[in-house]
């Protein structure tokens, strides 16, 4: 495929973005019952039981979570999908490569746009809509091409959303896989895309001075410091392969981004095709994000352990977008803090087919200076090189069945010894289980985030995360982020959302979500009221008093956690006590991401 590449250029302002909350679905029932309100006849609100899993949630997207290694956007998929996707492999000699089928289907949500809708469902499913191959949509991908001024092949299709789709690639210069994500040609989305690009720029250079300025070579353990951030750094023995130095070193040893708990971005480019000229961005290669971890613990919450291990680095990597880059992510949510390991099966693509010398064509390779040692790698490499076109010749073959629906081709197809291989190599892919031992999480997409000083919009975060000064249309910083981390780690704790507001007859789901946030923590304080360009949209502004909902039933956040979810009286209590600092109502005195990481929650 004919693209040309070139170096882009970062715009000196951002793009107005929104923020877009995901579905709820039903799911099967938990013995936690979970308090919930609905709207009795008069118009106020009245209590109700339900089973803590009816509230279970979709898996996102790729749209949300672009550069994450899951093997597609959809939650769950057959094996066929699953051998589709393994089949896309790298075909050595050019030309011949057949563009990935697109089969039509709804269109998903990411949250990059400002002309995005909020508060809508979307679809999860296996492939983005062809209509979208378009001007102003995406760009053709074929297995094999190469990107990038030929420094990236592509590999394998990791996912898409509305915005961008996703591939695993290659990267020839540095010899490791790497994500890059390539976005819809229209100008909104390319005007986006170089927003992302500006704040990860930014962030990656802020990362590579703290982590340069602090290091100190003559110990192992370095510390970055109060003043600095208060993530501590320990330089591993030996060099971790999926942290490659990247364009912003001078000294390309001197910085170890697996300590970044922001998901790094390590190269862009634009590409041209029939479509127009797309942004790409490469990522290093991560795996799920924590909606699947979710999933995972059945939506009945997480041993309150490994909440502490994920939120320590949450707000690491918040203390560091806070503190020294000025940036507010103003998404935080499980769909957007992903996890360091690859999923399984990318990782078992990644194993299976390292491919040596992409960039020397057979024919120009020049055995007659080789020895014996030599000639038995180079015998090895070819035998890999005949693997993957027998595979890419299977994918061809599966193509050709699904299109004619032949019997016949799929009896040849069954009894192919090839396709006896790839039934061996599926079977001995790992589970897609996500191994909590060790794990690390990293925040991801900035598509919406805005610097401090440079904010463009007030309609941010995703309806669950919402802050109260963002719902008032009070002014907001980095306070707010915070308030969504608490939302986070409730729903880490517990499997469940900390407020999932519902419209009524006579209250829409802003005034449901105030009102769930009054019964939890109590009154709003009068200043933050007079501060909201809403508030008299809810509020009687002389009382303070909401105007459509008169009847409330508090909780305390510990009898929340004791009563709804059955957490015992000693960790409601730590939990309740690490939360509420991060559910201060006044933004001024919500607890900072530097404070939450001394907390003895997380210090213990």
């Amino acid at each position: 495929m004919n693209t040309e590449e070139s170096p882009l250029e970062v715009p000196p302002t951002p793009i107005e973005s929104t923020g877009i909350s995901r579905p709820t679905a039903t799911a099967s029932s938990s013995p936690l019952k979970p308090t919930i309100t609905k709207e009795s006849p008069s118009g106020s609100r009245i209590t109700t039981q339900q089973s803590s899993g009816s509230s279970k949630k979709k898996h996102s997207s790729a749209g949300t979570s672009s550069i994450s290694s899951s093997s597609s956007s959809s939650n769950t998929h057959s094996d066929a999908f699953i051998a589709q996707q393994l089949m896309k492999r790298i075909k050595e000699k050019k030309g011949g490569v057949k563009v990935v089928q697109k089969k039509a289907s709804t269109t998903s949500t990411s949250s990059s746009s400002s002309q995005q809708p909020k508060d809508n469902d979307y679809s999860d499913t296996e492939n983005e809509p062809k209509s979208e191959y378009k001007k102003g949509g995406y760009h053709p991908v074929a297995i094999g091409d190469r990107l990038g001024n030929d420094r990236y092949i592509v590999v394998h299709k990791l996912g898409w959303g509305y915005f961008s789709t996703v591939w695993l690639c290659y990267d020839l210069v540095e010899k490791i896989f790497r994500a890059v994500k390539i976005q819809k040609s229209q100008k909104d989305f390319s005007d986006a895309a170089m927003d992302e690009i500006k704040l990860l720029d930014h962030v990656m250079k802020k990362f590579s001075e703290l982590y340069s300025h602090y290091n100190n070579q003559q110990e192992h353990v370095v510390t970055l410091g109060e003043e600095a951030t208060a993530c501590n750094i320990v330089e591993d023995e030996a060099t971790n392969s999926n942290c490659v130095n990247n364009q912003y070193l001078s000294q390309r040893t001197s910085v170890d981004y697996s300590k970044l708990r922001v998901v790094g971005m390590f190269d862009h480019f634009l590409v041209r095709g029939v479509n127009g000229t797309h942004v790409s961005m490469v990522f290093e290669v991560v795996g799920h994000n924590l909606l699947k971890l979710i999933e995972q613990y059945e939506y009945k919450g997480m041993p309150l352990s490994l909440v502490k291990i994920i939120m320590r680095d949450v707000l690491e990597g918040l203390d560091l977008l806070h503190s020294h880059c000025k940036i507010i992510h103003t998404d935080i949510k499980p769909e957007n803090i992903l996890i360091v390991k690859p999923a399984n099966k990318i990782q078992h693509i990644m194993d299976h087919y390292q491919v040596p010398d992409f960039d020397v064509p057979l024919e120009e390779r020049d055995v007659s200076t080789l020895n014996k040692k030599q000639l038995k790698k180079l015998k090895q490499k070819l035998k890999h090189e005949n693997r993957l076109q027998e595979l890419h010749e299977l994918e061809e073959k599966i193509e050709k069945i699904e299109k004619e629906g032949s019997a016949n081709a799929c009896d040849d197809t069954v009894n192919d010894p090839t396709t006896k291989q790839l039934k061996i190599l599926l079977e001995n892919a790992p589970p897609d289980h996500i191994d909590v031992e060790n794990i690390r999480v990293k925040i991801a997409d900035f598509g919406n985030s805005v610097f401090s000083d440079k904010k463009v919009t007030d309609d941010i975060q995703t309806r669950q995360y919402r802050s109260p000064e963002v719902i008032l249309g009070a002014r907001y910083f980095s306070a707010a982020d915070m308030w969504s981390a608490a939302c986070l780690a409730f729903e880490l704790a517990t499997g469940q959302y900390l407020f999932d507001p519902q419209s009524g007859r006579t209250y829409n789901r802003d005034e449901d979500h105030l009102a769930l946030m009054i019964e939890l923590l109590g009154p709003f304080p009068h200043e933050l009221l007079s501060r909201g360009s809403k508030t008299t949209k809810f509020f009687n502004a002389s009382k303070g008093e909401m105007l459509n909902i008169k009847k409330f039933k508090p909780t305390s956040l510990k009898q929340k956690l004791t009563d709804q979810y059955g957490m015992e009286e000693e960790e409601a209590t730590q939990f309740s006590q690490f939360l509420l600092p991060m559910l201060e109502m006044m933004p001024e005195r919500r607890a900072t991401a530097k404070q939450m990481l001394q907390h003895p929650f997380i210090k213990e």
